[in-house]
């Protein structure tokens, strides 16, 4: 056992590089915010940006106003220069100055009695103390219609009715971010551009356009700038980042749709570094569950059948529920968690690393978290959906798998069994001619570790142990020599580890592959003898053990076929142990030995394939 106890262990160790390179998680530093209007809360929509010193300023358009958090806190609501109408994407330049987009209602000359308003996006751009500086017009203003519009009917700020036209986009988002030059540049996806404007609010250069060829845009949700200037851009519609340099000319691209290295899924956040890698969040998300919970059943049903179940699949003793039943209840959801990742890019578009982080379902207030943004610090920002907290983690490097990242799960089971028989052998009297009792007591136990080596692999560790305790008796009260007494024990343990790996994530061309790797062995102790205490009666003496190994590797070559290998050793094979039997006469002289040995080795591979 000791070598299948080795081989086991082995095994996992072999697992330990995977977990070194996929070490890169998050480490949790700060929460703030909430749920109200009172400094420091927040709305549901809220938009988030940094300053250079990593300050957090938030722009909460429920409560219509903008927040500076940290040692020098400000507020921005308005004034009589101007009031938010819905603030939206934020951002903060090398000195200060906050850039807020909204949207404002610009009064046409020569309209009066009503007025005639029009309404477009714009952006207020504030000094570092929060006085507005200048306001920024996404489309500008326009002479009176020539023909017949549409109008809304309206009540300007000094209370008087008046009428304002609403083209379209007039609410629209406007993502936003600064060079280090000073320069504006806002992201209109509603148009798939891009504008650039100086610090005056002058329109300096538009670029981009719809489609999916070089420098082209489809339903863009974020953009920001590097170091040296170069502008990228999350192409959300086409699953990839796109860069440019300051004057428009597109450079490169990276990513592509999938769930693979690199590939991206509806990329919707872009970041810069200083030292110039590039993080993207995107939408991609990596269900799992954990199946090897000790009181799971099959598919996840809660069950304590998992104490008796065989150690080497496939054998007598599996869950005895009906597939029907097994296929309606479906795993508990208390066990369901979502992987999500962030990716960091060098500017050439190479990637470098990945942060993997776990939204536990199953945890009371922290199961309704999202990612709401990146900073440039390489920080990641979680927001709980429910109580409007943001939750601040950094990435963190380590070698080996921090223990909150490891599901775990113990599980301990004691049974005790007693039995009374008493017979009477169809004589004429009505006293019992035997007695016999039974005692039995089993104990069971299981641990089992599952640890996400990264979004697409996992490895699982499982040790299950069993304890039996019987001791019988006979009392034959019409000859007291046949009188005996059997004590037995028995143990058996099972250790296994499961590597698996997602070959292909995607829900239309799933592929994976696994490797298992189970040992088991039990040991069985006999002891009986005759319990007439005048006499040296007889008295038997019986051991037994067992050992088994339990090999398996599966690998999709398509997602409709698939290669499967299976090694099992098994001794013994016949029987639950190979035994060895020793009975003694009443003067303690061995009279009679038995042996019984076997053991089986199988191989069998394994092709399916549907079509």
């Amino acid at each position: 056992m000791h070598k299948i106890v080795r081989l086991v262990l082995l095994c996992g160790l072999l697992a330990l590089p995977l977990v070194s390179q996929a070490a890169e998680r998050l480490q949790f530093e700060e929460e703030f915010g909430g749920k109200g209007e009172a400094w420091g809360q927040f709305g549901q929509e809220i938009y988030v940006a940094f300053d250079q010193q990593g300050t957090v300023y938030i722009s909460d358009s429920d409560n219509r106003r903008v927040q500076r958090l940290g040692p020098r806190p400000l507020e921005i609501r308005g004034g009589e220069e101007f009031l938010f109408n819905h603030p939206r994407h934020i951002a903060v330049d090398q000195q200060g100055r906050i850039y807020v987009t909204d949207w404002r209602g610009i009064h046409i000359p020569e309209t009066e009695n009503p007025k005639l308003y029009k309404f477009v996006p714009c952006i207020y751009v504030f000094d570092a103390e929060g006085k507005l500086l200048r306001t920024i017009d996404i489309g500008g203003t326009e002479a009176k219609p020539q023909a017949l519009v549409p109008a809304t009917a309206i009540v300007d700020q000094q209370g008087r009715y008046a009428l304002a036209i609403k083209p379209k986009g007039w609410d629209r988002a406007l993502p936003l971010a600064i060079s280090p030059q000073g320069e504006v540049f806002a992201l209109d996806p509603l148009y798939h551009r891009i504008l650039r404007f100086n610090l005056q609010g002058e329109k300096l250069l538009e670029f981009a356009s719809y489609g999916d060829g070089p420098g082209q845009l489809d339903s863009p949700e974020d953009i920001c700038t590097d170091r040296e200037g170069y502008v990228y851009v999350a192409d959300t519609g086409n699953n990839r980042i796109v860069k440019f340099d300051s004057n428009g000319e597109f450079q490169l691209c990276f990513g592509r749709k999938g769930l693979g290295e690199g590939e991206l899924t509806e990329p919707f956040a872009v970041v810069s570094t200083p030292s110039g890698r590039c993080l993207v969040a995107d939408q991609a998300e990596f269900e799992r569950r954990f199946e090897d919970h000790p009181f799971t059943a099959k598919k996840g049903r809660a069950t304590a059948r998992w104490l008796e179940e065989e150690f080497l699949p496939g054998e007598e003793g599996e869950s005895e529920l009906e597939e029907e039943e097994l296929n309606e209840v479906g795993p508990p959801p208390k066990y369901l968690k979502l992987l999500r990742r962030v990716q960091i890019f060098s500017p050439a578009g190479r990637l470098l690393e990945k942060v993997v982080f776990k939204i536990d379902k199953s945890d009371p207030e922290l199961h309704d978290l999202d990612l709401l943004a990146l900073d440039p610090f390489g920080r990641v920002y979680l927001r709980d959906q429910d109580r409007y907290v943001i939750r601040r983690y950094a990435i963190v490097s380590y070698l080996l798998p921090r223990w909150s990242d490891v599901d775990k799960a113990y599980a301990a089971r004691t049974a005790t069994d007693r039995l009374r028989f008493r017979e009477d052998l169809g004589d004429l009297d009505t006293i019992a001619d035997e007695q016999e009792s039974r005692r039995h007591f089993t104990a069971n136990q299981a641990l089992s570790f599952n640890y996400d080596l990264s979004e697409r692999s996992k490895l699982l560790f499982k040790v299950l142990n069993s304890y039996a305790h019987r001791k019988d008796r006979l009392w034959d009260f019409d000859n007291p020599g046949n009188d005996y007494e059997m004590v037995e024990k028995g143990t058996d343990s099972s250790v296994g580890v499961k590597f698996q790996y997602v070959l292909d994530p995607n829900l239309h061309s799933y592929r994976q592959m696994s490797l298992s790797v189970q040992g088991l062995a039990g040991y069985t102790d006999y002891q009986g003898q005759a319990t007439e205490e005048h006499l040296n009666l007889r008295h038997t003496e019986r051991s037994g053990d067992a050992k088994a190994l339990h090999l398996i590797t599966e690998y999709d070559l398509t997602p409709d076929a698939t290669v499967r290998f299976t090694y099992r050793y098994i001794e013994p094979d016949q029987t639950t142990r190979n035994f060895k039997s020793y009975l003694y006469d009443p003067q303690g002289r061995l009279y009679y030995a038995e042996r019984h040995w076997n053991r089986r080795e199988l191989f069998v591979g394994e092709f399916m394939v549907k079509f």
